[in-house]
């Protein structure tokens, strides 16, 4: 009898053993399975989330680089006798809410305004050399100039007599269509409006030297 009840006690107690077992590993893997899922589940919010920082807009030219000397085809010498002509552009895109481009010309020595383009869709992100001297353009498309320093529409080059600083200056707006401007608009009323609307602005500055 005594070899029955101890056989028995044994028994009962590697049940027990069994059951509490069962029940800690239960709780460690629920536990596991919570701190695990809420660690998971964090980083994928966090990557689901998170998009990579849209780089700085930056303005560029084919025709030259940022702090060079800029060609005399687009002075105001023009080059074998042609007219001076605007030089290519290209920009990279402008932050979220951006609803057209304008650039600037402007002599940085002597803060002086020489010509203006506006109205640029926000899907244009270049402009070709030579641009027409009109006020509104056909390419791009619905694009508009100033009056240029020399009162004419247009790109107006540089004409200093001696070495001078320039910028072009590209403005990101929040507006498709600046308001207030028409045909016989100023490069500097032109400058005034665009920058009431700006989102951001970025600049391609060069040198230019008259020639002896």
């Amino acid at each position: 009898m005594q070899s029955l009840f101890a056989a028995s006690l044994v028994l009962a107690l590697g049940a027990a053993s069994v059951t509490a077992c069962s029940s800690t590993s239960t709780v460690s893997n629920g536990q596991s399975a919570d701190d695990g899922g809420s660690s998971s589940g964090g980083e994928t919010e966090e990557d689901a989330g998170s998009t990579p920082p849209a780089g700085p807009m930056t303005l560029t030219s084919t025709a030259f680089e940022d702090g060079d000397e800029l060609p005399p085809v687009h002075s105001c010498e023009g080059e074998n006798g042609k007219k001076e002509v605007s030089p290519p552009l290209a920009w990279t895109p402008g932050p979220e809410g951006t609803l057209s481009y304008a650039i600037v010309f402007v002599d940085a020595t002597t803060d002086f305004l020489h010509s203006a383009i506006y109205d640029i869709p926000a899907d244009v992100t270049s402009l070709p050399e030579g641009l027409a001297a009109k006020y509104e353009l056909s390419k791009p498309a619905g694009a508009k100039q100033s009056l240029s320093y020399k009162g004419t529409s247009g790109y107006a080059g540089p004409c200093p007599q001696s070495a001078h600083e320039y910028e072009f200056v590209l403005y990101a707006l929040g507006v498709e269509k600046v308001d207030g401007l028409t045909k016989d608009s100023k490069v500097a009323d032109a400058e005034k409006a665009i920058k009431k609307e700006k989102l951001a602005s970025t600049k391609l500055t060069l040198k230019f030297t008259p020639k002896k």
